[in-house]
Order: C-alpha cells, then sequence, then structure tokens
C-alpha cells in the first residue's frame, strides 16, 4: 500500500511505518510532506493548549475577584491552582 493512502487509511499504521523507514535510514519511502504536516500541528496544538489554559486561568480569576458567590470561592480557587500548574 502507498505511504499516502496509508496516512489517510490508518493513521497508526503510517506512524508505525514512518519510524521504521525512519529508524532504517530509509529515507526515500519516508511521506514527507505529511510528517512536515504533523511536526508543524505539534507546535500549533501546543500554542492553543495555552492560550485555552490561559484564557480559563483569567476567566476563574476574575470570577473569584468580582463575582460575589462565596459557595464557587473554593470551586475556583482549585480551577486556578490547576491552570496555572
Amino acid at each position: 500500500m502507498e505511504t499516502k493512502t496509508i496516512y489517510q487509511q490508518d493513521f497508526g499504521l503510517w506512524i508505525a511505518e514512518t519510524l521504521k523507514n525512519l529508524k532504517e535510514g530509509d529515507y526515500q519511502k519516508v511521506d514527507w510532506e505529511h510528517l512536515i504536516e504533523e511536526v508543524e500541528s505539534l507546535g500549533k496544538s501546543d500554542q492553543r493548549k495555552v492560550k485555552s489554559f490561559l484564557r480559563q486561568l483569567l476567566t476563574h480569576l476574575l470570577k473569584r475577584h468580582y463575582l460575589p458567590l462565596p459557595q464557587e470561592f473554593h470551586h475556583w480557587e482549585i480551577e486556578i491552582r490547576n491552570f496555572r500548574i
């Protein structure tokens, strides 16, 4: 089966084949187009996660500071601690 077809049909198999080819130094068989795409997406995914955590942290900090709901304070403080980590 052609590597690009494997990528579209069975991602796990594509990863295994790509790793095998890289480890063996068989660079002719590496699906470079999709490999580059996947590596680029890793950085973008991490950026999205950081933005999301910062947004949630800010939201909980604002809630804790401005909303007069003492019954929720403990929950928000736990969330604030978790998002800071």
